[in-house]
């Protein structure tokens, strides 16, 4: 058996990695003061000591019964929580994690932590942020009516749809100010209460009151096939007639292109009045023998492009930060390129929960899905 540091070398080995020793000076102080009885040590052996891989003093004891926490523990916790989301003042997200390493309690799991909050009647959960106004009562009729024709519907029929179409306004932040700006849209939930929603640091922050300059790429996108295979940029102006000249341009372009032996499709897209359902619109539409399935109004958790395509992009584009001198031109680039490299298997995923999705739609009565 290799020999071992004693406790008086484990010692010594720490006091001179503090002093900024190499594991070879170690090695050289702890066998010359060993003695001629003692087995030298190898270097194999000191450094893993050094690494913590040998030796471990003060582990966590993983046995027996599993920390709790007090009141005195969750009252700490919850104003930790506090004090971290008026840190951050909405700019990124805050996790359980997060706040049980700043607070001086147990290292307990999230779990253990929600259930002591409950036991302590705080009702603190992750939820997401209050941004629109809730549906009036003809949109949630129109939710509960279509998704009682979907949920029976099988997976194969939304999987065979030629396209399913959406269009999305992604904002070129230029300055520090609108950079923030489009971290604070990107934060995706908080640790609250429901009754914090409305509170500063809880909420979107909105771009009619903030009023700055951040220039805004307009799009369109389309999956079918389990891939992206439409993705185009609109001009600045969104009419009927900009509508028109998009179905009769890119998106039957991209119709004939992925089914190259069909002569008429079927489409699905969101109710929009101005754009897909104006006058010009449905007569391109017609012209070109395009048929659509239109989206109920305010149900974003019906569009995979709303409920997975969107947030998808803007991950992947998270973990690639822009450049400072980046161009419109090189932005509009990046983004393209980042959707078109998701995989395939990731999309198809996506629209295969669309009948799960309407079901839970429909038991709720045509109100929000309560975790979607």
């Amino acid at each position: 058996m290799a020999p071992h540091l004693s406790p008086i070398e484990m010692d010594k080995a720490r006091l001179m990695k503090g002093n900024k020793k190499t594991a070879n000076e170690i090695l050289k102080v702890i066998n010359r003061g060993a003695g001629r009885s003692a087995a030298p040590l190898s270097i194999d052996a000191v450094r893993r000591f050094l690494r913590g891989k040998t030796h471990k003093q003060g582990g966590i004891e993983q046995r027996g019964r599993k920390p709790t926490l007090g009141r005195r523990a969750v009252l700490a916790l919850n104003s930790t929580r506090k004090q971290l989301i008026n840190k951050c003042k909405g700019k990124h997200e805050v996790h359980w994690k997060d706040v049980i390493k700043k607070t001086r309690v147990p290292k307990v799991h999230r779990s253990t932590a929600k259930r002591a909050f409950d036991r302590e009647g705080l009702d603190v959960e992750w939820r997401r942020p209050r941004e629109k106004p809730s549906r009036g009562p003809e949109h949630v009729k129109e939710r509960f009516d279509m998704c009682r024709e979907w949920k029976d519907k099988p997976v194969s029929y939304f999987k065979g749809m030629d396209m399913i179409i959406d269009n999305k306004r992604w904002d070129f932040p230029t300055t520090d100010k609108a950079r923030t700006y489009v971290r604070s849209l990107r934060v995706r939930g908080h640790l609250r209460t429901p009754g914090e929603g409305l509170k500063p640091n809880f909420t979107k922050p909105s771009r009619k009151k903030n009023r700055m300059y951040c220039p805004v790429v307009s799009l369109c996108a389309g999956i079918a096939n389990n891939k992206v295979v439409l993705w185009t940029y609109l001009p600045k102006t969104w009419n009927g007639e900009a509508a028109a000249a998009l179905f009769k341009g890119p998106v039957l372009k991209a119709l004939k292109q992925n089914n190259p032996t069909k002569t008429r499709f079927r489409i699905i897209e969101d109710n929009d009045p101005t754009g897909y359902n104006s006058k010009k619109a449905i007569a391109a539409k017609t012209e070109s023998h395009i048929t659509s399935v239109g989206l109920p109004r305010y149900s974003p958790d019906l569009n995979p492009l709303d409920f997975f395509l969107w947030s998808e992009v803007e991950r992947r584009m998270a973990k690639h930060p822009e450049k400072p001198n980046e161009t419109m031109a090189g932005f509009k680039a990046r983004l393209r390129r980042t959707a078109m490299n998701i995989p395939s298997s990731v999309i198809g995923k996506a629209v295969a929960s669309m009948k799960k999705r309407a079901k839970a739609i429909f038991d709720a009565k045509g109100h929000d899905i309560a975790r979607d």
